[in-house]
């Protein structure tokens, strides 16, 4: 049922909001279909408005946002959107928008950026948003925009780095070094010799660059800033690791995800001091040493490991895994010999194949079980047709 009550809506931030609308690549009409019978447009498809002062705060246009997944809109970002100046929260998300326009710095009391997963997405990262000073939250994940980070395209991104709490740039084409502490270079060279610490990114908790093509070292001048980071995503990059052996880093993790890195041939000795990691991947990084004994006081935590397709040799120690229902645990194609240790057995979902084990134990909560290309001998344990 409509409300007949008068119109709440700015009339010029409404005249925007139509301006927008009529750039737009629209197939299913998403967003026209309300406007011809709601003259209010806070009452419009992705439209929040303040509830006192009318003005649009929120346009949220990503279709999974509304439960139409497969709706899509595309096409260029009107510059029409500067009207509204009170907006806070803006989701382009998962639709098919070209380019980052220019005008995105004007927005400057938007606190929440999401432009992730647009499907043709492309270009570069105007250095105009390094005027949003504001931001809490920016992710870019998953376009096909090129070549310069936002570290080395926005002069300013100090300017909004400390605020910013959540970043993600994984699955574009980014190239270059990662900067030390993400000190922008001042004449914007990043193989310059000159550096100006114009920004910490220190309150960001989740940090993803993973898929990307950064290259270089990662140490602690990289993190030893970042007090508040819980999650840290380095995958799918070619990545080494230049950490000092006694550093201990001033945040803890939930999340650490380094898959396809360079970090071996050792374990990062800093790991030694996460106590809250609830997920760690190190799978494909070239690690050839044992498991370390200060494993223990990582894992207690633990509901996903991954550690595969390494070298990692010797015998496993003896470590705790927590009690919850979903442990995935995968050791698979290393060197690891000796027995399988007892605190695996709360493992749900173990693949200990392509290593040289020789035992097997008693697992508890089995839903899947791989032990191929093993060197254990005799039979099949009794418990293995109770648990599977």
């Amino acid at each position: 049922m409509l409300s007949q009550a008068s119109p709440r809506c700015i009339e010029r931030e409404r005249q925007a909001l139509l301006s927008f609308q009529q750039g737009v690549i629209d197939h299913y009409n998403r967003l026209s279909s309300g406007t011809t019978i709601r003259e209010d447009c806070c009452a419009w498809y992705g439209i929040t408005c303040d509830n006192r002062t009318n003005r649009v705060i929120t346009l949220d246009l990503n279709p999974f946002s509304h439960g139409d997944a497969w709706y899509s809109i595309g096409g260029d970002i009107d510059s029409s959107l500067v009207e509204l100046r009170n907006l806070k929260h803006l989701d382009l998300s998962f639709n098919d928008f070209t380019r980052i326009p220019k005008y995105i710095g004007s927005l400057t009391k938007v606190t929440y950026l999401n432009l992730a997963r647009n499907n043709g997405m492309s270009g570069s990262i105007p250095s105009q948003i390094g005027n949003l000073t504001g931001l809490r939250w920016l992710d870019l994940c998953n376009n096909f925009l090129v070549k310069e980070p936002p570290w080395k395209s926005v002069p300013n991104i100090g300017a909004f780095s400390y605020d910013l709490e959540e970043l993600f740039l994984d699955g574009n084409s980014f190239e270059g070094p990662l900067p030390e502490s993400y000190k922008v270079v001042a004449n914007n060279q990043l193989n310059g010799s000159s550096r100006d610490s114009v920004g910490h990114l220190h309150s960001v908790e989740i940090l993803d660059v993973s898929l990307n093509s950064f290259t270089g070292a990662v140490s602690e001048l990289h993190l030893e800033k970042l007090s508040e980071l819980k999650t840290l995503d380095l995958s799918l990059s070619p990545l080494t690791s230049n950490f000092s052996s006694n550093w201990v880093p001033p945040f803890q993790l939930n999340t650490m995800a380094l898959s396809s890195c360079k970090f071996g041939p050792q374990f990062p000795n800093w790991l030694r001091n996460q106590f809250n990691l609830f997920y760690l991947d190190t799978s494909d990084n070239v690690i050839s040493q044992p498991i370390p004994n200060w494993f223990c006081n990582v894992s207690s935590k633990l509901q996903y490991l991954y550690l595969s397709f390494n070298y990692i040799n010797g015998m496993m120690p003896n470590f705790p895994l927590t009690s919850t229902f979903d442990r995935e645990v995968d050791l698979s194609c290393n060197q690891i010999h000796g027995l399988i240790p007892p605190s695996l057995s709360n493992a749900t979902e173990p693949n200990l194949s392509n290593n040289v084990f020789t035992k097997l134990e008693h697992f508890l909560w089995l839903r899947f079980l791989d032990v191929g290309d093993n060197k254990l001998n005799g039979q099949a344990p009794k418990w293995t047709g109770e648990s599977l």
